[in-house]
């Protein structure tokens, strides 16, 4: 049973001057993205909640989207038919654009690692994008087609997708429509493969699989569906209330799918994230504040340890207090098939995430590393004279360089007040020098024989 925990409060209301509409986990859950109508992007550290980076340009940031192939690849999707990556959001020296060649919103964005086929829902249309050659920037080079309309209606209807999920490999894509129901198209012959039409048929938001499995959909008047693809008759396995009645179902809520299929969630008008397990059975209502505060946007993240689950929660205008809310779930060890899948798809994201922080431990805790490693190249070295013949004069030179450096001091950031300081500069000073000593007689003995 997967149990949520709030872990932190992202007071965004200093950074966000207007409504947050758009959120997204990276890859790996080490960052959160959020945007707001004034087209404000923040970066946030999700471990420590500090903000990374900020990012600003003319639109509402109606989606956010990063790269699988890269930890810190942000994609921005804004209203006016463009939009912008940045390639690394600690290095804000390069961004490319994104050109749909329209004037509408960017609802919706999704990207395959393999082709890096960048698909998006604008305006009333569904683009393929890709990169480029000559400027990197993304550039619409496909159009799909007009979905068919409900067998009941005959009127030419407005079509108007709002999420887009790409298969990997790019073969297919699945879309949902405001009232053209879910389309799977086939990339290639761009034509559709299935259709969904639930009943009510006006959707909100759809959560898709990674294995493409399963689609979670919430529907205008306060009800989520979860179907199953294999199912050939395309209804829906659970059928859910996300929202009571008598609040406010013309905004549609956000979905998610949890760790991969063992379990879904979807916001609320009434400030409750709820979640249920893979049998339609209510776990968890989460609610960050008392009251009735709409919570209709969330985002969820699982990693190799930890899921992850963000809310947020918009103040009145001008107040300046949104907020939001990062939920954790301690990962169950019954569950580790689905995290084998899920990690085998980011793998090489947690890798590179992996070498990072050692990089950044090894930088931090530099000088120690460093004595540690004399230290044991002198007892490899008393073991083995014969080898000092050759890497002697080196390790002699680098153990003179890092007592210069202890001499002046560079170890004390890591003691703690001034009696500890002092006994640790005098210790290693010693240490040093006798290290010193001890290589300069090895050195002559070997010398003398």
């Amino acid at each position: 049973m997967l149990v949520y925990s709030q872990s932190r409060v992202l007071q965004a209301g200093s950074e966000h001057d207007s409504d947050i509409i758009s959120i997204a986990f990276s890859p790996t859950g080490a960052y959160l993205a959020s945007g707001d109508e004034d087209g404000n992007v923040i970066v946030w550290n999700v471990a420590t909640g500090d903000k990374m980076a900020v990012f600003h340009d003319v639109g509402a940031v109606a989606s956010l989207l990063w790269a699988p192939f890269n930890l810190r690849t942000l994609f921005i999707g804004r209203t006016r038919g463009f939009g912008s990556f940045i390639p690394d959001i600690l290095v804000k020296d390069d961004d490319f654009e994104i050109k749909t060649g329209t004037f509408n919103v960017i609802n919706s964005m999704d990207l395959d690692g393999a082709t890096r086929v960048l698909a998006l829902a604008v305006g009333p249309e569904v683009h393929l994008a890709n990169a480029s050659g000559s400027s990197g920037d993304y550039v619409t080079t496909r159009v799909l087609p007009r979905p068919h309309n409900h067998p009941h209606v005959h009127a030419r209807v407005y079509v108007r997708p709002r999420t887009v999920h790409l298969q990997r490999g790019a073969g297919r894509l699945i879309v949902s429509y405001l009232v053209h129901g879910i389309v799977c198209w086939d990339v290639e012959q761009e034509t559709p493969l299935w259709q969904i039409f639930p009943d009510p048929c006006t959707i909100g938001y759809t959560a898709v699989s990674q294995d493409f499995r399963l689609v979670f959909v919430s529907l205008m008047g306060g009800k989520a569906e979860l179907y199953h693809l294999k199912d050939t008759d395309r209804r829906p396995r659970i059928s859910v209330t996300y929202q009571q009645d008598g609040l406010d179902h013309s905004t549609p809520a956000h979905v998610a799918i949890l760790l991969d299929g063992s379990a879904i969630a979807c916001g609320s008008a009434e400030g409750v994230v709820r979640v249920w397990d893979a049998k339609g059975m209510l776990q968890q209502e989460l609610r960050p504040v008392e009251g009735v505060n709409t919570t209709q946007l969330i985002a969820a993240q699982a990693t190799r340890h930890v899921g992850y689950l963000a809310s947020v929660i918009n103040s009145e205008a001008g107040t300046k207090q949104n907020q939001i809310f990062v939920f954790t779930s301690q990962q169950d060890q019954r569950l580790s098939a689905v995290f084998i899948r899920h990690v085998n798809i980011f793998s090489r994201l947690y890798l590179q995430e992996s070498v990072e922080s050692m990089a950044a431990f090894a930088v931090l805790h530099l000088y120690i590393i460093s004595a540690c490693l004399v230290v044991f190249l002198a007892i490899v070295f008393v073991r083995q004279p014969s080898v000092w013949n050759c890497v002697g004069p080196i390790t002699f030179a680098w153990s003179s360089v890092l007592h210069h450096h202890i001499q002046n001091g560079m170890l004390m950031a890591f003691a703690y007040g001034t009696l500890v300081r002092k006994w640790c500069l005098k210790a290693l000073r010693d240490a040093s020098l006798g290290l010193a000593a001890m290589m300069t007689e090895l050195a002559n003995a070997n010398e003398a024989t």
